[in-house]
């Protein structure tokens, strides 16, 4: 489902993940991530974490995102396109 370009900006940038829960919005950048073939986002790097920050930080859990569509937002002629 995800073309080889979605696959490279999820890999190789840096983007946030909004959520909303009882009214109240809150958005966090997202770093440590993986594409895998399936398709699914896992954010499940405890080991690597706990590593770069010598043991003074710590992932308490995974998020496991599965896309059901992939919409385009750049300005542009593909604007609103699905992919």
């Amino acid at each position: 489902m995800l073309n080889e370009s979605v696959i490279k900006v999820l890999k190789n940038e840096m983007w946030d993940l909004a959520t909303c829960a009882n009214g109240e919005p809150n958005v966090v950048p997202v770093a440590f991530k993986d594409v895998t073939e399936e398709g699914k986002l896992v954010d499940s790097f405890k080991e690597m974490v706990e590593k770069m920050f010598q043991g003074a930080a710590t992932a308490k859990g995974a998020l496991v995102i599965t896309p059901s569509k992939v919409i385009v937002t750049t300005p542009g002629a593909d604007n609103k396109k699905e992919i």
